[in-house]
């Protein structure tokens, strides 16, 4: 009789372990909300730079938020996202039609998504380089055909910067197999500053990095070349707030976020944060333009 209710004893000790830690589980997930908790994010790399600084601000802000984020290429985003292993990507668009209707029908709810900022692709020359100026029609040739010059490009598979250049450049044609893709943006950028013959394509918001000292020392040896103005006749310009604003530069894009959650989560304040004013200021800072916040932009001559 004892033994058995020694057994007894332990089934119920098991059972209401097990029940508590249901009950524990559950709780977290309630206890998460816009200021408190822990997300994963993936986020492409050429936005890095003021992405870091939106979280930085953001877990200052708040203490108890925690956002794990990954600096990947555009494409893997996207693959996590699908897989359910990320919430929130930060990339450089939204969702397709036929996108929304998959989520949809397996989260039985849309994801949300929006544009936060205006980015822009930076084409960088090594300072004793001549090439200064370009034309669609040379930076098509240049990624298409090989030449003395080496391309260099933010990454092995498709980032946002590869994506942009591949469908409003090249409008659906592959890249040359000369193009030469870099690891990270960093490595762009120190491939350019130690070679005269190398052209490099990075996210604008790379230029205003000067947070590692070593590539501080490379921003300090390349320089950026000027791109022919759809909107000027015979007028070249290098990216700017003024001239992202304005159109001037055609190498423009935007920034997403695309966020799968249907509760008012951290996803969801990290998203209203870039929104809002003190998001929208540190893009500004970066010299990205805010889409959300019209903050007076002056009109300068080039």
């Amino acid at each position: 009789m004892i033994q058995s209710n020694n057994k007894l004893y332990a089934f119920v000790l098991i059972f209401v372990s097990l029940l508590l830690s249901c009950y524990n589980q559950q709780s977290t997930e309630q206890q998460e909300s816009p200021k408190n908790g822990r997300i994963v994010i993936c986020c492409d790399e050429s936005f890095r730079p003021v992405i870091q600084q939106e979280q930085q601000l953001y877990q200052i802000t708040y203490p108890n938020a925690h956002l794990d984020i990954a600096y990947e290429p555009q494409i893997k985003c996207f693959e996590d996202l699908y897989k359910d292993s990320v919430r929130m990507i930060i990339v450089d668009r939204g969702l397709t039609d036929s996108e929304l209707a998959y989520y949809k029908s397996s989260l039985s709810f849309k994801p949300i998504y929006d544009s936060v900022a205006w980015s822009a692709i930076a084409v960088i020359v090594n300072k004793q380089s001549a090439d200064t100026l370009f034309s669609y029609k040379s930076l098509k040739k240049l990624l298409t055909q090989p030449s003395s010059k080496e391309i260099v490009l933010d990454g092995v598979h498709t980032t946002s910067v590869i994506d942009y250049l591949q469908s409003n450049i090249l409008h659906g044609q592959p890249l040359g197999n000369h193009i030469r893709g870099c690891t990270s943006t960093s490595a762009v950028i120190a491939t350019v500053a130690n070679n005269k013959n190398a052209i490099g394509f990075i996210g604008y918001c790379w230029l205003n990095n000067f947070v590692d000292s070593l590539q501080y020392f490379n921003l300090n040896k390349i320089k950026v070349a000027k791109i022919e103005s759809p909107t000027m006749i015979d007028t070249f310009v290098a990216p700017s707030p003024a001239t992202i604003y304005f159109k001037q530069y055609p190498l423009t894009y935007p920034i997403y976020y695309i966020l799968k959650e249907n509760f008012t989560g951290l996803g969801s304040g990290f998203a209203n944060f870039m929104s809002l004013e003190r998001g929208q200021l540190i893009f500004q800072n970066a010299l990205l333009v805010p889409i959300k916040m019209n903050f007076t932009v002056r009109k300068v001559l080039q």
